[in-house]
């Protein structure tokens, strides 16, 4: 199976850790906190993207696009 994957900044700024993440621009002394604003939680890429609430409809709606994806 060939896995298809478009190279965005985003996806970049998730696996490198370096954008527009609270953490990272708590430590480049940007903003004040490392904290997320919805929820509490230290604002690392992970947090994002899979633990946020903010971002929590976002996982949803992902795992059943995937549900519905032929398996090879």
């Amino acid at each position: 199976m060939e896995l298809n994957l478009d190279i965005t900044g985003g996806l970049m700024h998730f696996l490198a850790g370096h954008g527009p993440f609270r953490q990272k621009l708590h430590a480049m002394n940007i903003v004040e906190d490392n904290l997320c604003h919805s929820c509490g939680g230290v604002a690392t890429p992970e947090h994002r993207n899979q633990h946020c609430r903010e971002t929590e409809h976002l996982v949803v709606q992902e795992i059943e696009v995937l549900k519905g994806m032929p398996v090879a």
